[in-house]
């Protein structure tokens, strides 16, 4: 989920199952994630806003490279519907 905010800050939320991994993979798809979006804001393609990232047991085993890649898309396309 996306909120657009009148604000130059972002802010990420993520939500992750209990049922996709344990507290260990959790904690390590949420550093994956956290990873993500840093570097969509480094390439200026994160429009600022509030973001609700909720993922299930298939993203705790996608390669970085397709999380970020998929990430990149999901933004976009979240930011343009708001706009």
């Amino acid at each position: 989920m996306y909120v657009p905010t009148d604000s130059d800050a972002t802010e990420v939320a993520f939500a992750i199952s209990k049922r996709a991994a344990t507290a260990v993979g959790r904690n390590r798809c949420r550093r994956r994630l956290r990873a993500a979006f840093v570097d969509l804001d480094r390439l200026g393609a994160l429009p600022p806003g509030a973001y609700l990232v909720s993922v299930g047991a298939e993203v705790v085993a996608v390669p970085q490279a397709a999380l970020a890649e998929r990430l990149g898309e999901v933004v976009a396309h979240l930011a343009a519907r708001a706009s």
